[in-house]
């Protein structure tokens, strides 16, 4: 564990962790792709998998979900975030990303980015944690593109709760 991670962040290191990961984002995002008619890659996941820092998390002793990202000089983006069924809406998402954001705050970025369908729930959390609208893609999937400026962010203070 990376000394400057929450507790319940585990780095995914194993092949187990990349077929969990896998497993999930098919899962969670299958639906937004299908009503695009647009189909999940395995084989473009594993192949993205080594170029992101990711972590299970582990809040419940289990494997509840996993984070992936990777840092650009100062502009991070949140890559993957995604919640075993029955998590998602208890705020455990909160935690994650307010707790992603203090650690991408710590490591000198200035600002995170991330992509979202815009029928996503997600977007309504990514809003609430300070991340803007920057652009709409032009090719009809409905996939919003949204920014957050760190220092902007009214809770900006940014501390890991462990």
């Amino acid at each position: 564990m990376n000394a400057s991670w929450p507790a319940y962040w585990r780095e995914a290191v194993s092949p187990e962790d990349a077929e969990f990961a896998c497993s999930l984002v098919n899962h969670t995002m299958t639906p937004y792709w299908r009503q695009r008619r647009m189909a999940f890659s395995r084989r473009k996941f594993m192949q993205l998998w080594p170029e992101m820092q990711a972590c299970i998390i582990e809040f419940h002793g289990r494997q509840d979900g996993f984070i992936g990202w990777d840092l650009q000089g100062e502009i991070s983006h949140l890559r993957e975030l995604h919640l075993v069924d029955g998590l998602r809406g208890t705020g455990l998402g909160t935690r994650i990303l307010r707790d992603w954001m203090a650690l991408q705050w710590n490591s000198g970025a200035k600002e995170a980015r991330l992509k979202v369908f815009e029928d996503n729930p997600a977007r309504r959390l990514y809003y609430r944690m300070g991340f803007r609208v920057s652009h709409y893609f032009e090719d009809d999937t409905g996939l919003l593109g949204m920014r957050c400026v760190l220092a902007e962010h009214p809770g900006h203070t940014w501390s890991l709760n462990t």
